[in-house]
């Protein structure tokens, strides 16, 4: 089994790209793993970080109503 930084510098790991690095607007740079399907003529991208707790509810329950 590997460590975290073991499994973060393992060639595989690096030529898969498995491993991506976003900024989120108030956790900072995040590592997370990409995607795990890869299509070639739809690329898949991490638009914005996860939003924080209860920033959607107000729309989410709107929708619902």
């Amino acid at each position: 089994m590997l460590t975290r930084t073991e499994m973060r510098q393992h060639p595989q790991i690096a030529a898969n790209g498995t491993i991506v690095e976003t900024d989120h607007p108030s956790a900072g740079r995040l590592r997370q793993a990409r995607h795990a399907a890869v299509f070639s003529k739809t690329p898949a991208s991490i638009r914005r970080g996860a939003p924080k707790l209860g920033e959607h509810t107000r729309e989410v329950l709107r929708e619902a109503t």
